[in-house]
């Protein structure tokens, strides 16, 4: 995570994840800067509220399904292994190239 988090995406992943909004901020701005999830839950407690790596990676998660970027390495956004649903986006068979999205599409109304 390089940019700025949006207030809108602290505001709609505290309440979720039940925290307060300043605890997802400062892990926001520490991934921002650079920081790894290990880092951030051991030596940043002070601005964390003590979160833990478990609740730290889910912060990480769910800005990273709101943010409307281009991830080069998925690795900074799942772990190996995970099961995850996607949309196919895009299929490039020019460039050999595939564009997902994690983002959930809000229901159209057609039930089912």
């Amino acid at each position: 995570m390089s940019e700025p988090v949006a207030a809108v995406h602290v505001a709609l992943v505290a309440p979720e994840l039940r925290l307060a909004p300043a605890q997802v901020r400062a892990v926001a701005e520490l991934l921002a800067e650079g920081a790894t999830v290990p880092f951030i839950a051991r030596y940043r407690k002070e601005r964390t509220g003590s979160l833990d790596e478990v609740a730290v990676t889910t912060i990480r998660h769910r800005l990273a399904q709101l943010a409307d970027r281009f991830v080069a390495d998925p690795a900074t956004v799942v772990k190996v292994q995970q099961t995850v649903q996607v949309t196919v986006l895009e299929v490039d068979r020019e460039r050999r190239r595939i564009s997902l999205s994690m983002k959930t599409r809000p229901n159209d109304g057609k039930g089912g």
